[in-house]
C-alpha cells in the first residue's frame, strides 16, 4: 500500500494485479477493495484480514503432520471442517471450546486462531499509504516578448530563450521570430535553457512533450536551407555556441546539416524534425522530378544525412502516413510568406512502451501545409492545442498532411532522455540579404 496516495482528487483505474502503482495515481480504498479473508470471532465477522494462523487443537482433526500425513477431517459442515477442508476458504470461525462431545460431531470444536487485520500489518510494517506530492501542473511556455528579452545568455533558470548570435541571428518582434537578412553560409540556435522532466525515475510517472510551431518561407528567391525542431538530453551542457554545427565548419557543411551536424553537439542523445528545402545529394536528400520540388520532412537523429544512421533513409518520393520522411514534390511547398503560417507539430513520449522494451522515446510528429490550415482551421486549430494529445488516425486529418513517427535509438543510457532540452537550429546557404524564415509562434509543454 505504501504506494497509494491518501489525498488523490482523480484517481486511476487500478490495474488487474490490484497494486497501486509508483506512480501514485490510486487511493487506499481502490487498493483495499476485494482484498482480505475474514475472521467469524464468536459470531461477529472481521473483513480484511491479512493472515490467519489455526491451531487444529488436541484432536488435530484437518491438520497435517511433520510427516506429510493428513489426519482425519473434522464432521463435514462444521465449524471445524470450514476452518480445514473448504478450498478456497475465505471465512475462518473462532469459537469458544466445545469439547464435551466427541471429536466426530458436529458441534466439538477445540480449534484456536491468531489473525491480523490488513491495515494492522500495513501499520507495523511503515509500509503505509501517504500524501505523496503531485507532479507539478503543465505548464505551457511560448515566444512572447518577456520570453524573448534575454536570448544572448544562456542561464539554467533564466525565463527567456537563448540564441546564438551573428549575422541573420534570431531577431525579435513582440511574439514572433525572424531569422536570416545576412548573406552567406551559417548556422543559427534558439533554446530553451531550463530542462524539461518528461520522466521521473522514483514514481515511474512519464510525461510527454507537446510542441507546436508556425512558421512560413518567403515566397520568392533562395529561401536557405531549412531547420529542425530538435531535442538535446538534459545532460548536454547549453553554451554561447548551442547550434550543431560548430562555427569553424565552411563550405556547404553548415547548410547541408541545417545546423545539426557535428560541432559542439555532436552526440547521439540528441534527435529532431527536420524541414529541409534544399536537395543536398551527399546526404541522400530525396529527389524530386523538377530542381525546385525537393523539400521533404523527416525525422533526424545524430545528423541530417538520411544514410540510415544519422537520420533514417529517406526515399525519392513519399507521403506515406506514419514514415520518417515526407516528401510531395509540390512546387514552392511551405512558401507561405510572413503572413500565412505552415503548422508543424511534435510529441515525444519518453521511454516508450513500445520502443526498446521501454528504453526509448518514441517521436510524432504532424505537418499541415498553410493552405490546408486555412481551408480546414478547426483541425488545424485542434491540432495547435497542446492541452489534448494528436490524433494518429489518418482519416481525421485532410488530404496533404504529414505524419512522421518512429522509436528512437536506444540512448547509452536508459536515462538519457528523462530531461531534455527543447529548441532548433536553422541555416542560411544563399546570397540574398533577407529574411528567410519566419516564425509565427512556438510554443511547448509537458504533460
Amino acid at each position: 500500500m505504501v504506494n497509494c496516495d491518501t489525498v488523490q482528487p482523480t484517481p486511476a483505474t487500478l490495474p488487474t494485479s490490484g497494486l497501486c502503482l509508483t506512480t501514485h495515481d490510486h487511493t487506499p480504498s481502490q487498493f483495499m477493495l476485494g482484498k482480505g479473508l475474514t475472521v467469524d470471532n464468536m459470531g461477529v465477522s472481521l473483513p480484511s484480514i491479512a493472515f490467519v494462523l489455526i491451531d487444529h487443537g488436541k484432536t488435530g482433526y484437518g491438520s497435517w503432520g511433520p510427516n506429510g500425513a493428513r489426519m482425519t477431517s473434522a464432521a463435514t459442515n462444521s465449524l471445524e471442517w470450514f476452518n480445514s477442508e473448504a478450498n478456497p476458504q475465505l471465512t475462518f470461525y473462532q469459537r469458544e471450546a466445545a469439547t464435551t462431545v466427541e471429536p466426530s460431531d458436529a458441534n466439538h470444536f477445540d480449534d484456536q486462531i491468531v489473525y491480523m487485520a490488513i491495515a494492522e500489518l500495513i501499520e507495523r510494517t511503515g509500509l503505509k499509504d501517504r500524501d505523496w506530492p503531485e507532479p507539478p501542473d503543465p505548464t505551457t511556455t511560448a515566444l512572447s516578448a518577456a520570453t524573448t528579452a534575454n536570448m544572448g545568455t544562456f542561464a539554467e533558470g533564466q525565463n527567456s530563450f537563448a540564441a546564438s548570435s551573428g549575422s541573420g541571428a534570431f531577431t525579435a518582434s513582440g511574439d514572433t521570430l525572424r531569422v536570416g537578412g545576412a548573406s552567406g553560409t551559417y548556422s543559427r540556435c534558439l533554446w530553451w535553457p531550463n530542462k524539461q522532466q518528461l520522466y521521473f525515475p522514483s514514481t515511474a510517472l512519464k510525461r510527454n512533450l507537446r510542441a507546436v510551431m508556425t512558421f512560413g518561407y518567403p515566397t520568392s528567391g533562395d529561401v536557405g536551407n531549412g531547420f529542425v525542431l530538435g531535442i538535446l538530453s538534459g545532460a548536454s551542457t547549453l553554451t554561447s555556441t548551442p547550434c550543431g554545427t560548430s562555427s569553424s565548419s565552411t563550405g556547404n557543411t553548415t547548410g547541408a546539416d541545417i545546423g545539426w551536424g557535428g560541432g559542439t553537439f555532436a552526440t547521439t542523445d540528441r534527435f529532431a524534425v527536420e524541414i529541409d528545402l534544399t536537395r543536398n545529394t551527399g546526404y541522400s536528400d530525396p529527389t524530386g522530378t523538377q530542381s525546385t520540388r525537393h523539400a521533404h520532412s523527416s525525422i533526424v537523429f545524430a545528423g541530417t544525412d538520411h544514410d540510415g544512421l544519422k537520420a533514417p533513409a529517406c526515399p525519392s518520393r513519399t507521403t506515406t502516413w506514419g514514415a520518417t520522411c515526407f516528401h510531395p514534390n509540390i512546387v514552392n511547398w511551405l512558401r507561405s510568406g510572413s503572413s500565412s503560417s505552415n503548422l508543424l507539430r511534435m510529441e515525444i513520449e519518453p521511454r516508450s512502451a513500445a520502443c526498446s522494451a521501454g528504453a526509448a522515446p518514441q517521436l510524432r510528429a504532424w505537418l499541415m501545409q498553410y493552405s490546408i490550415c486555412a481551408a480546414n482551421s478547426a483541425i488545424c486549430g485542434t491540432l495547435a492545442n497542446l492541452s489534448t494529445a494528436a490524433s494518429t488516425t489518418q482519416g481525421d486529418y485532410p488530404t496533404g498532411t504529414a505524419y512522421l513517427t518512429t522509436c528512437l535509438p536506444a540512448p547509452a543510457s536508459v536515462n538519457a532522455y528523462d530531461s531534455i532540452y527543447f529548441g532548433m537550429t536553422t541555416t542560411n546557404a544563399n546570397t540574398n540579404a533577407t529574411v528567410n524564415l519566419y516564425i509565427n509562434s512556438l510554443q511547448f509543454s509537458t504533460y
